[in-house]
Parts: structure tokens; C-alpha cells; sequence
């Protein structure tokens, strides 16, 4: 597949080439699995949170362990969640805007979680 130690920048573009374009020109890029893993980590990270701050106003305050849980869990989805969406980017030939979304959406959620965590601790 590949050509010899001359051509073999050729070559490599060649099987790239190759790998992208189907019968009739180039096929239909998928989107990259661990970006799409990343986005819904976010919206289930997003949605614990919702979750804890709706228990939380239904509770009166009552149920602080439960929503500090909900807040740790949420914490350590998010950062998983930015650690997928950047190995996303190793995927080759797909689509990254699902990377660069998980990316974004789980790096406020990480940074947002952290800021209320620090304020709490350090009132």
C-alpha cells in the first residue's frame, strides 16, 4: 500500500486519499465516538446538577449530603468528560465538532463546579 523509502510521502498521502473519498467523491464523515461520549456526559453532568439543585429547593436545605454528592459526581464527570473529548482528537477522519463541544460545555461545568466548591469551602 505503501511505496518505498523515495516515495513514501506519496504513498501515505495516496492510501489517505484513498481512506476519504468512496465511489462517487468523498464520502459523508462520521462524527467522532468520543466526542458524542463527551457530550453526554455533559448533559448528564448538567442534568445531576439541575437534579440536586431542584432537591435542594424542594428539601428546604435539608438534604446537604445528597447534594454534595451529586456535586462531587458531577465534578468528576465533567473532568472525565474533557479527558474523552480531547482523546477525540485522535480519531482520524471524522468530524470533531462533537469534540470541541464536549470540550467547552464540560470545561464551564468543571470550572463552574470548582468556583462554587472553593467559595464554600473558603467562606
Amino acid at each position: 500500500m505503501f511505496r518505498g523509502k523515495n516515495g513514501d510521502r506519496k504513498g501515505r498521502e495516496k492510501a489517505l486519499k484513498k481512506q476519504t473519498t468512496g465511489k462517487y467523491g468523498n464520502t459523508k464523515i462520521k462524527h467522532s465516538g468520543m466526542g458524542m461520549v463527551s457530550c453526554w456526559t455533559a448533559l448528564l453532568s448538567l442534568t445531576m446538577i439541575t437534579g440536586s439543585i431542584l432537591i435542594a429547593y424542594v428539601m428546604r436545605g435539608k438534604t446537604i449530603s445528597v447534594v454534595g454528592g451529586l456535586g462531587i459526581i458531577s465534578i468528576v464527570m465533567a473532568g472525565s468528560g474533557l479527558r474523552v473529548a480531547v482523546k477525540g482528537f485522535r480519531d482520524r477522519n471524522r468530524n470533531y465538532i462533537t469534540c470541541r463541544i464536549g470540550v467547552v460545555l464540560n470545561s464551564v461545568i468543571l470550572l463552574g463546579l470548582i468556583i462554587i466548591f472553593f467559595r464554600g469551602v473558603f467562606k
